[in-house]
């Protein structure tokens, strides 16, 4: 046997007609009554015959009642929040869901795209590498040596050498060499004046330029005394003949080759290191570009056996990494 009730709102005083299992139910008889229109003055007759016993268990279950629906009103808004907590639960899984999805997604695209940078750029590597070695095969040092001579040529040719046959003088010694005199150079074809006696060297100034020379290498140049004749209008005779006395500017330092094939930027180079050559510089730098790399490789083919070159090295980074090369002259 189970007690069972069923319940009364003492708001609206009518019955809900829910069955509540398990729970006792108090008498409503009076409220039932006054809302049917009962006297009042009957109602209070009727509660004065009641025991204290009976009043007493009638407020005891009342109060039980309202602690019910208490917890009842506290369960249905407990119950609210868990659904919503569920509701947001289940829509945090999903959204996680979908991003998982979205991640997953932009890494396989990052990766295919990764790929196909990696095999385009192998495609290219193997591209050039394949071109360097058809370079490295067809790459024949005795022409280009060939070439540079010939261009070398061509640029001799066009100095105005009209006035500067080689002198007939003899050749400089202790003996006979003085600061101030004219000697000729043999080695570059040039005119020069003695400022500094070296031992078996002399140091010779021409135009800004200063350089030290075996005395060897040089030729004395004596101007004859030719009476009746101005000294800016005197001939040389003898050992002496008009010599070309170069106008030595500032030798650049560096040249642009980019454009260039390799049997192109030859001769200019040629042209560049001479220069620098005789202005006594240490390096030159030249600017080739990245591109494929074959110019680079041309050009260092070539310096590798250039006379006036000690050795070549990739210029740094803030003078154009390998898009340069640094030239060491040799001494």
């Amino acid at each position: 046997m189970e007690n069972a009730s069923v319940e009364f709102d003492p708001v609206s005083l009518r019955p809900t007609y829910r069955l509540l299992m398990g729970v006792p139910g108090s008498s409503n008889a009076f409220y039932i009554s006054k809302r049917l229109g009962l006297s009042q003055e009957i109602i209070d007759n009727a509660g004065e015959m009641l025991t204290q016993e009976h009043l007493h268990m009638e407020d005891v279950l009342q109060n039980l009642e309202g602690e019910r629906r208490q917890y009842e009103i506290q369960n249905k808004e407990i119950e609210a929040l868990r659904i919503e907590s569920e509701k947001i639960k289940q829509e945090l899984l999903h959204k996680k869901t979908e991003l998982d999805k979205r991640r997953n997604e932009l890494l396989r695209k990052a990766r295919e795209e990764a790929d196909e940078v990696y095999r385009k750029s192998r495609r290219e590597a193997e591209e050039i590498m394949k071109e360097l070695r058809t370079m490295k095969k067809e790459f024949d040092v005795e022409k280009m040596n060939t070439l540079a001579e010939e261009a070398r040529k061509k640029l001799a040719k066009s100095y105005d050498f009209a006035n500067a046959p080689a002198p007939e003088g003899k050749q400089l010694s202790k003996g006979i060499a003085k600061p101030g005199q004219i000697v000729y150079l043999l080695s570059i074809a040039q005119n020069g004046t003695i400022v500094e006696i070296n031992g078996d060297n002399v140091v010779v100034q021409i135009g800004a330029m200063k350089t030290s020379v075996p005395m060897k290498k040089c030729l004395l140049v004596r101007e004859p005394k030719i009476e009746g004749i101005s000294g800016a209008s005197k001939m040389r005779k003898g050992y002496a003949h008009d010599l070309f006395v170069a106008k030595n500017e500032s030798a650049p330092t560096e040249i642009d080759v980019r454009g260039m094939t390799v049997e192109e930027a030859i001769p200019v180079i040629d042209k560049v290191l001479d220069d620098a050559m005789l202005a006594g510089a240490e390096r030159i730098r030249i600017i080739h570009g990245k591109g494929t790399g074959m110019l680079r490789v041309g050009l260092n083919g070539y310096l590798s056996g250039h006379r006036a070159v000690k050795s070549t090295e990739i210029a740094p980074s803030n003078e154009g990494g390998t898009g340069a090369t640094i030239v060491f002259l040799a001494k």
